[in-house]
This record gives C-alpha cells, structure tokens and sequence, in this order.
C-alpha cells in the first residue's frame, strides 16, 4: 500500500500523520511529545520502520473502532521514545500508516485494499466484512461466532 501511494506521488515518506489528520481535518492526532515541541517526526517512514515512538497497541481491540476513537486513546498516551531514535513494532503505528495513505488517497483502507489488492490478484473471499455467503463457507465454530454477533 505504502510503495503504491508512493510511487503514484499521493504520499511522500517525509510526511508527519498531522498532514492527514489536525484541525482543518479531524480526527486531530496528537499524543503528548516529551521529546520535541511538536509531532512532525512521527511521519510515514518511522511508522513503516516502526520507529515513531507510538506504542504497540491500543488497550482494547481497535478493529471496529473509528478513527477517532483510536485518536482519543493516542492522544491521551506520551509518545514512549523519540521518533527515529529506536525501533519497537508497533501494531497501532501500521494501523495508523495504512488509515493516513488511505485519507491522502480519498478512500477508505477497505476500500482501497479491495481495489488494489483483493480485486487485482483475485483474492474473491478475502474482505473486512463477512457477509452470509463468506459466512456459510468460515468453518462451523467461526461461522457461529459470527452469526451471534
């Protein structure tokens, strides 16, 4: 997703989520920076080398959380070491890589990895939803998971 952006010139490697996500475009993203007096090296490419200073994860599964609910959560934790300063894999930092190209590209993450990626390579059952046709083929103890939610 990344290299496309990249390559069809959407996003640039040096840009801070706050080009994607602040006032004039909320949700705003900002966790407390002990580190700096702003948020502008927490940017695609130390989210995508996993070096943004964002925790691993949010305290509670963010599958079906919007993304200011996620920012709700972000923005009331510090930034745990100084962008660029040291590597720790950081599930909400992908998470929030893939959401800032997918709001630079106009579309949803969904949408655009169903577009550029499940359509193209025919990937016909993989989806973020399970509608009842997927759902009659998931084995039964998935399937029944499913329909009780």
């Amino acid at each position: 997703m990344l290299m496309q952006a990249l390559d069809r010139g959407i996003v640039s490697l040096e840009d801070p989520v706050t080009k994607f996500y602040n006032q004039a475009n909320p949700p705003v993203f900002g966790p407390h920076n002990p580190y700096s007096s702003d948020l502008s090296g927490v940017t695609l490419h130390s989210l995508a080398q996993h070096s943004s200073g964002l925790s691993r994860e949010v305290p509670q599964p963010t599958v079906n959380m919007s993304d200011a609910e996620v920012f709700k959560w972000v923005n009331k934790s510090p930034l745990l070491y100084a962008p660029y300063s040291t590597s720790r894999y950081s599930n909400l930092g992908t998470s929030i890589l893939g959401q800032s190209i997918a709001r630079a590209a106009k579309t949803s993450f969904e949408q655009w990895l169903q577009t550029q990626l499940f359509d193209v390579v025919g990937m016909s059952s993989s989806t973020f939803s399970f509608p009842p046709d997927i759902v009659k083929r998931m084995p039964s103890t998935r399937a029944r998971a499913r329909e009780r939610e």
